[in-house]
């Protein structure tokens, strides 16, 4: 069955500790990009009370928390503006009952939409590693390609006429 998602960009305080708690497990955070000390800086973040959270996780993109349909937060997505008119795309379902049940699908679906059609970037990257084969498939699966093999990542990519087309093919079908 089809998840849907909403995408809040209004961070909260409860929205810091919901995503300590996720940055604090491992099977959570062992995929992601964030350097060792995220759990640290968002504590730091949280004990600083600041009033207007939304503009500090802003700053160079957009980030947001990934929401069911039932309002309960399940995770987060971050959109980072990269040279030559591109996004990067980060996506954690941190809570982990939630796994394998479409919400990651809905999130790309949504990040995707605002990419292209609010943002108007021509091209959105993910870097994906390895070993986490679940993220692997969802972006091949929704048209991106590999274009570039590191270490222990790939980037993938996917062009504004690439989403074009994809949006046609699942609209005939």
């Amino acid at each position: 069955m089809p998840r849907s998602v909403t995408l809040r960009d209004e961070l909260r305080t409860e929205d810091l500790l919901l995503m300590i708690e996720w940055m604090s497990n491992e099977h959570v955070y062992r995929y992601l990009n964030e350097h060792q000390q995220i759990t640290e800086q968002l504590k730091q973040v949280y004990d600083a009370r600041l009033p207007i959270l939304t503009p500090l996780f802003n700053r160079n993109g957009r980030f947001f928390m990934i929401c069911t349909a039932q309002g309960e937060t399940i995770g987060f997505l971050r959109m980072a503006y990269r040279a030559g008119d591109a996004v990067e795309l980060v996506i954690a379902i941190g809570e982990e009952d939630r796994w394998g049940m479409g919400y990651g699908r809905a999130s790309l679906s949504e990040a995707l939409r605002i990419a292209f059609m609010e943002l108007r970037r021509e091209r959105v990257i993910a870097h994906i590693h390895h070993e986490n084969s679940r993220s692997q498939h969802l972006f091949l699966s929704r048209g991106f390609v590999p274009c570039a093999r590191g270490v222990h990542m790939s980037q993938y990519q996917m062009g504004f006429s690439d989403y074009l087309q994809a949006r046609l093919a699942q609209r005939r079908a």
